[in-house]
């Protein structure tokens, strides 16, 4: 079969998650429970860096803002 992608499902009803090294065959595969679970988690984490960039972002607007005006004062 050719490329698999994450969430295909085997005749046996496992789930396909990510190649791997370790794993046997190289593909990792999963239940449907522990899929669910993973994913969930993999969006909370995409989710937390979303908003870390974000807040990050904001911050370096701020000091850049605070720099301009601080030079400003001084030249």
């Amino acid at each position: 079969m050719g490329e698999r992608k994450r969430g295909d499902v085997r005749e046996d009803g496992m789930v396909f998650y990510r190649y791997q090294a370790s794993a046997r065959d190289g593909e990792y595969w999963m239940t449907p429970e522990k899929y669910a679970v993973r994913t969930q988690l993999d969006q909370g984490i995409q989710i937390c860096a979303q908003r870390r960039y974000r807040g990050d972002f904001t911050i370096r607007q701020r000091r850049n803002a605070y720099m301009r005006e601080w030079r400003g004062r001084d030249v």
